[in-house]
């Protein structure tokens, strides 16, 4: 489990918002994006990828619920974002609710 949550809080794993899993960062490329990096993996836009990937073992990439807490606006389940000016958690019902918190590491 300590592996699975390093990716995450890393930046090499992230969770796609709309099929809800985690995958590597390689099934969110896309070259049609100014960043060639999208919110929304590759498999949910039926798009080819860039480069061939394997999947990752989402059993041990779990957040505890301990650490997990609801958003300050509307009460929803908050995911860990990178920004730019680093990590942080945002809501996942983004963009109706802008809701946030700071990420502290541990």
């Amino acid at each position: 489990m300590a592996d699975g949550y390093a990716k995450i809080v890393n930046g090499d794993v992230k969770q796609c918002p709309k099929c809800g899993l985690y995958k590597e960062l390689r099934y969110f490329e896309d070259g049609e994006l100014k960043t060639k990096v999208g919110r929304i993996c590759c498999d949910c836009k039926n798009k080819k990828r860039i480069s061939p990937v394997h999947p990752v073992h989402t059993d041990s990439i779990k957040i505890s619920t301990s650490e997990a807490k609801p958003c300050p606006k509307c009460g929803s389940k908050m995911f860990l974002r990178n920004g730019r000016f680093g990590k942080f958690y945002g809501c996942s019902r983004y963009p109706m609710c802008k809701g946030t918190r700071n990420f502290i590491r541990k």
